[in-house]
C-alpha cells in the first residue's frame, strides 16, 4: 500500500516510486515546518495552561500524581488522555511548548496516513490533491499545532477510516478488532469522538455478509479498557463529580443552543454548505463506480461498500 516498492524490476517503475516517495517527504517536510514555525505564537489559554502545567508537573512528580480525569468540557470530565500524550512529551523535552511539537507530529502523521489510504481506495489524484490542501491550509496549520484535543483527533480518525475501509475490501478478524477498537478509543481523545459509533454502524453494517461477533466484542472490550482511569475517577468522586454538571445545566444548554446557532449561518451559507455536502457525496459516489468498473463482482460489491461509507461520513 502506498509506497510499497515493486519488484518487476522495470527502471521506469522504479524511477516513478523514487520520484513519489521525494514528493511526498518534501510535503512532509513542508507540513512539519509550517506547523512548527514561529512556535512561540501558539496561543496558550485557560485550557492549553491547564494541560501544559499538569503535564509538566507529572513530568517532575512521577507517575503516581497522574490524573485519571481530564478538565472538564460543559459540566463533563474529558478523558486524561491527552494529559498522558503531554507528558509523554515533557518527560522527552521538559519545555512549555513540547507539547505544540507532539501535536504537530501527530498531524504530520495524519498526513501521510491519508495519503496512504487515499492513494490506495481513491486514487493517485485524491491522495496528492487532499493531502496538499491539508498541508497548507491556514485552518489545518493554526489548529495542527494547538495543545488541546481535539487537535489529535486527526490521526485517530484517519486510522480508523482506513480501518474500517481494509476491512470492508479484505476482511480478517484482526481488522475487525482493530475497528472496534478505534472506534472505542476516538472519544477518548475528544467527546466529538462519539461521531464514530453511528458510523461504524454504517461499516459493519455495509460489510455484515463477512462481520463476525468475537472479534468485535474482543476490540470493543479492549477499547473500553482504555476508559479505566476514567470509570476509576467516577467510581471514587461519584458521578456528580463527572457530569453533575452538565445534568444540571442541560436545560439552559438546550434552551441557548438553537439561539446560538441559528443566527450564526445565514440562508445563503446554510445552502453553500448543502450544496458542498451534496457534492461530496457525488464524488464518493462517482469514485465508487470506478472502483465497481475495474472489475466484476467482488470488485463491484467493494465499489458499493466504498460509497456506503465514505457517503455518510460525509454527509455527517
Amino acid at each position: 500500500m502506498g509506497l510499497k516498492k515493486t519488484d518487476s524490476g522495470d527502471p521506469g517503475a522504479a524511477s516513478s516510486w523514487r520520484k513519489r516517495r521525494l514528493a511526498l517527504a518534501v510535503l512532509l517536510l513542508m507540513a512539519t515546518g509550517l506547523r512548527l514555525w514561529e512556535s512561540d505564537l501558539v496561543p496558550v489559554t485557560a485550557d492549553e495552561g491547564s494541560h501544559v502545567g499538569q503535564a509538566m508537573f507529572i513530568a517532575v512528580a512521577g507517575l503516581a500524581d497522574w490524573p485519571l480525569a481530564g478538565l472538564p468540557s460543559l459540566g463533563v470530565r474529558n478523558s486524561a488522555l491527552f494529559i498522558y500524550l503531554v507528558t509523554l512529551a515533557e518527560m522527552v523535552w521538559w519545555h512549555p511548548l513540547s507539547g505544540v511539537v507532539l501535536v504537530a507530529g501527530l498531524n504530520v502523521a495524519a498526513i501521510w496516513l491519508a495519503w496512504r489510504f487515499a492513494w490506495r481506495y481513491l486514487g493517485p489524484g485524491a491522495a496528492w490533491f487532499g493531502c496538499v490542501l491539508w498541508t497548507v491550509s491556514p485552518w489545518s496549520v493554526i489548529y495542527g499545532r494547538t495543545m488541546w484535543p481535539p487537535s489529535c483527533l486527526a490521526v485517530v480518525t484517519v486510522l480508523l477510516w482506513g480501518a474500517g475501509l481494509e476491512w470492508l475490501q479484505q476482511g480478517g478478524r484482526r481488522r475487525l478488532a482493530w475497528l472496534g477498537f478505534l472506534s472505542v478509543v476516538l472519544p477518548q481523545v475528544h467527546f466529538s469522538g462519539l461521531c464514530a459509533l453511528p458510523w461504524l454502524a454504517v461499516v459493519l453494517w455495509s460489510g455484515r455478509k463477512q462481520l463476525l461477533a468475537w472479534p468485535l466484542l474482543g476490540g470493543l472490550f479492549a477499547g473500553v479498557l482504555t476508559w479505566a482511569p476514567w470509570i476509576l475517577f467516577h467510581m471514587r468522586n461519584g458521578l456528580d463529580a463527572g457530569v453533575g454538571g452538565f445534568l444540571q445545566g442541560k436545560q439552559g444548554i438546550l434552551e441557548t443552543v438553537p439561539c446560538v446557532v441559528r443566527p450564526a449561518v445565514p440562508t445563503a451559507q446554510r445552502r453553500i454548505l448543502v450544496l458542498v455536502r451534496s457534492l461530496i457525496i457525488g464524488i464518493a459516489r462517482v469514485v465508487s463506480l470506478d472502483v465497481a468498473g475495474r472489475g466484476h463482482g467482488s470488485g463491484r460489491a467493494a465499489g458499493d461498500r466504498v460509497a456506503g461509507v465514505v457517503g455518510p461520513f460525509a454527509a455527517l
